[in-house]
């Protein structure tokens, strides 16, 4: 039995997050799919996860515009860290709107992996299933 794809939402937007959730299992039939709510709830869960020894996830979505913790401050964080399992989540950061500031921003996050825009669209799924580990079969 193969792995399962483990996808952690991080948006405020509960329409967004059930419309992503929607779009992702629809792709991707074997995916667990967690949402959080903004930066802070992303931090807990992965530290959760952590202090658990349980499974990160694969592939995160951060919205950057979130009350609490925006995403440009989670990935901050995430960054400083230094913790090496946070390096093999394959993160995008997931948008309504990209301005060029937040493009440039993105090419300078070591943990990010590109900018997707809202709503998720063939070319972000593709972009998402490049970057899954050879070891989950999607």
């Amino acid at each position: 039995m193969s792995q399962p794809l483990r996808i952690l939402l991080v948006d405020d937007d509960e329409i967004t997050n059930f419309l992503s959730s929607e779009v992702l299992q629809f792709h991707f039939e074997n995916a667990e799919i967690s949402v959080v709510m903004n930066g802070e709830e992303a931090m807990q869960h992965l530290f959760g996860q952590l202090k658990l020894n349980a499974p990160l996830p694969h592939v995160m979505l951060v919205d950057i515009n979130m009350p609490y913790m925006d995403g440009w401050e989670f990935l901050e964080i995430l960054e400083d860290t230094n913790k090496d399992e946070f390096s093999a989540i394959a993160i995008f950061m997931y948008t309504s709107s990209v301005y060029f500031e937040d493009i440039d921003r993105g090419k300078n996050n070591s943990l990010l992996k590109n900018i997707l825009t809202k709503p998720l669209d063939e070319i972000s799924i593709n972009q998402i299933r490049e970057a899954i580990p050879s070891k989950i079969v999607v």
